[in-house]
């Protein structure tokens, strides 16, 4: 629910786009969640798993900085792995057990 509410709150344009997709292959599963959003800043990326990180475009909205610090604990917890990444247009996060 965070990374899909993220995708929208965080997108000024006016057709909003997040696509989702899953697949497995040699027994790892992948899940994208990709956006059309403003996308996060290079310098930004590495730190927005962190708890109470909010980037400069976070900071109009309402939030503690922790919706996307509890993605990454429960995921680990559960033996995945997450990351962010630019996409063509837009932010990628991508998910793998």
């Amino acid at each position: 629910d965070n990374l899909l509410s993220n995708a929208y709150r965080y997108n000024s344009k006016n057709k909003k786009r997040c696509h989702i997709s899953a697949g497995a292959e040699k027994g790892i599963c992948r899940i994208l969640v990709e956006d059309n959003g403003d996308g996060i800043l290079p310098e930004e990326r590495e730190h927005i798993f962190e708890k109470f990180f909010r980037g400069d475009k976070a900071r109009h909205f309402e939030g503690t900085g922790l919706g996307l610090s509890l993605v990454k604990d429960i995921i680990t917890a559960s033996g995945g792995t997450i990351r962010a990444e630019a996409g063509a247009d837009g932010s990628v996060f991508e998910i793998i057990y």
